[in-house]
């Protein structure tokens, strides 16, 4: 269970006196990003407009929650809550005063938004099917709050030389991003021991980096010591002068993959003669004995709408457009969930939507029924994004209004050609919001001078890949004038489909010299100006 240690509480309910001191005395934006942005609170593009970022732990998240969500953002006359990469919530365009009181209000529900920015220890990511997935070799889900819970409890952890990010997988599949993580953990089981592959130095943005692998096992009940052995090695290695160089790749590139290893090893080792950080062993259970992988249902869907799991039970996986969950949507869900008269769970996925999870069949489909009308089985409509330019202060393109403009593209495709390709992953800039770097197609927002104008592009990436000691970064393969982007999808679709191979990878492959010369056809007629599809 998540527990929010007595200290953070009381800076939270102390917050409003604490904003409002700052602002009578000093008004600089320098100093108020500074005090903000490790609650999680950044100005945005509209004046005096901040955003409000929430951290779910792990993903987990109850209806109570959700139910409290939804009414602060009723109060706030907002018509939308945003789904993160990182299973957060994000309130946008509030006033900075409002926040405080939103806080508060968060609290009563086990929910606060320290540590979602800033140079602190950010929102643990967790497999959002851990626990029920038919493929997992434990669940991770208590290791991952377990986590978080010690961490929170280190006032050191809001005053690193970066952000921190840590992330669980349950599985080879590393369904959390654990290979591109600061430090990733993948749950492993040796010689009957419950314990985890641990990987570091990986993370997205400029210069990206996969994570190596630090050690091939650890038990689970030594997993603090490696948490924090990278905690201190970040704090002593990291560089508090260049914060676009600041992040633990960076100390990865500096030292080399052989230092690295050798001085993180040095750090756990440290803190295991100085700390009784060790955890109670679990009991090991066989995850496949309760797993239903014969039985079929008749509305199992593409892309995942509706997954099976163990136990005979489903999960529907709810992806709203961009990652924005309208309210009148989240109402129709919160009124089912109030109907059921069985517990259920939910889980905040890391691409932007949330699981309802163990539902009953016939529940799952009537679920399935309420969400298509909201939702698409089509992978291209599930495409993610990040907020973009419209709302970003740092934004550089509109990735909403781009995903907006594909969406509108293939909504009366045949839908065989709309099935080719599978979800993108759209950043507005290259700080990778969108995650562009690990997509198997990606699209990342620039401004480049065209015929003597500035003009809003995007470049390419593909052939990412995610999964434990297989992750690869998606590759640059050129750029392409924005309000152009839809038209070349769309034909990247149809060169796939001609190609008759069903596998995305394969395809780039195989097919990678005609997939080069449809974007240098594309990038060849870069001569329109910005216009909202960008």
């Amino acid at each position: 269970m998540f527990k929010i240690p007595e200290k953070i509480i009381n800076e939270t309910e102390n917050f409003k006196e604490s904003l409002f001191a700052l602002l009578e005395k000093d008004l600089s934006k320098g100093n108020l990003k500074k005090f903000c942005a490790p609650w999680g609170i950044y100005e945005e593009k509209i004046p005096e407009k901040y955003m409000l970022r929430v951290g779910i732990p792990a993903g987990v998240i109850t209806l109570d929650q959700i139910r409290k969500i939804n009414a602060i953002a009723v109060s706030f006359g907002k018509e939308h809550i945003h789904l993160t990469t990182r299973q957060d919530i994000q309130f946008h365009g509030l006033s900075l005063t409002d926040i405080p009181d939103i806080m508060l209000d968060l609290l009563g529900i086990n929910l606060i938004s320290k540590g979602t920015g800033g140079n602190c220890v950010r929102n643990i990511a967790c497999s959002p099917l851990s626990g029920v997935s038919f493929d997992e070799v434990f669940d991770v889900t208590e290791y991952a709050i377990e986590t978080m819970n010690h961490l929170l409890k280190d006032s050191s952890s809001f005053s690193l030389p970066r952000k921190f990010k840590i992330s669980f997988s349950n599985s080879n599949s590393d369904t959390a991003y654990a290979t591109i993580s600061d430090i990733g953990f993948i749950a492993k089981i040796q010689d009957s021991v419950r314990g985890f592959e641990v990987y570091g130095g990986g993370s997205l943005g400029n210069n990206p980096s996969i994570a190596i692998k630090l050690a091939d096992f650890i038990p689970a009940t030594d997993l603090f010591y490696y948490v924090e052995g990278m905690k201190e090695l970040f704090e002593v290695e990291g560089d508090r002068d260049n914060r676009n160089k600041a992040r633990i790749r960076f100390i990865l590139y500096k030292l080399g993959e052989e230092e690295f290893r050798n001085k993180y090893l040095w750090h756990v080792e440290k803190v295991k003669k100085i700390k009784e950080l060790d955890l109670e062993p679990k009991i090991i259970s066989n995850s496949s004995d309760d797993i239903n992988q014969n039985e079929d249902i008749s509305f199992l869907i593409k892309n995942q709408l509706v997954i099976q799991q163990k136990n005979k039970d489903y999960a529907v996986n709810i992806h709203p457009t961009g990652g924005n969950l309208r309210l009148s949507d989240l109402n129709r869900l919160i009124n089912f969930i109030n109907r059921l008269n069985y517990r259920i769970s939910i889980r905040l996925t890391n691409t932007q939507g949330l699981l309802i999870r163990d539902l009953k069949s016939n529940d799952a489909y009537k679920l399935f029924q309420i969400i298509s009308e909201f939702t698409s089985s089509f992978d291209i409509d599930n495409s993610l994004s990040c907020v973009g330019s419209e709302i970003c202060k740092t934004g550089i393109c509109n990735s909403q209004h781009l995903l907006a403009a594909i969406i509108k593209k293939f909504k009366n495709v045949d839908p065989i050609l709309k099935a080719e390709l599978p979800r993108l992953h759209i950043s507005g800039c290259f700080n990778s919001c969108g995650q562009h770097l690990k997509a198997e197609i990606g699209l990342a927002g620039k401004i480049k001078k065209v015929n003597n104008e500035l003009t809003s592009v995007y470049k390419i990436y593909l052939g990412g890949h995610i999964g434990a000691s297989q992750t690869r970064l998606a590759a640059d393969y050129g750029e392409i004038n924005a309000e152009m982007v839809p038209e070349f999808i769309y034909e990247l679709a149809k060169l796939k489909r001609n190609s008759e191979i069903a596998d995305i990878t394969e395809f780039l492959e195989i097919e990678k010299e005609n997939v080069l010369r449809l974007i240098a056809r594309f990038g060849d007629n870069n001569t329109k100006n910005c216009c909202e599809t960008c």
